[in-house]
């Protein structure tokens, strides 16, 4: 019989099961496989989750799903965030969410964390125009339509 690490029998029996261990999976994988509880925006989000969320956002403010925000270039006059929440999960040790990014030539974000207690990071995250259901977010990032990026606080 040949030996295995403890690390790597849990991770096998983890796969197995089609649970995605955020510490032992690749972020593009564990997000397509993982099983996510959709939430109705980043409170929602566990506090390491959020804190993370809005590290990599630069502490922005993000409004909620269906919340007004500048979707133009053009400023209403009215202090409103430049982006918006559009579609958010939770899972086991990964979390993600996906908002829409006001100005010129508006865009959507997808931003995947992926961790456990005080040790969260933003291992991946994809721009481009996206669906607004998690089965179409995870075919943009299969197919590569959701082009990567790397933020200014992404952690690499």
């Amino acid at each position: 019989m040949k030996w295995m690490s403890p690390g790597v029998v849990v991770g096998s029996l983890l796969a197995t099961c089609g649970v995605a261990f955020a510490k032992n999976s690749e972020p593009i994988q564990a997000f397509l496989r993982s099983e996510f509880r959709l939430v109705d925006g980043v409170a929602e989000l566990s506090s390491d989750m959020r804190r993370a969320f809005q590290f990599y956002v630069g502490d922005a403010p993000v409004a909620k799903p269906g919340d007004p925000y500048e979707a133009t270039d053009v400023l209403g006059g009215r202090d409103l965030p430049r982006r918006r929440v559009v579609l958010a999960g939770v899972g086991h040790h990964i979390s993600f969410v996906m908002y829409e990014h006001g100005g010129r030539g508006g865009h959507d974000h997808l931003v995947v964390m992926m961790g456990d207690g005080d040790d969260v990071t933003v291992p991946y995250a994809c721009v481009g125009s996206l669906s607004r259901k998690l089965d179409g977010l995870r075919a943009a990032v299969r197919k590569g339509t959701c082009k990567r990026e790397r933020g200014a606080r992404e952690e690499r």
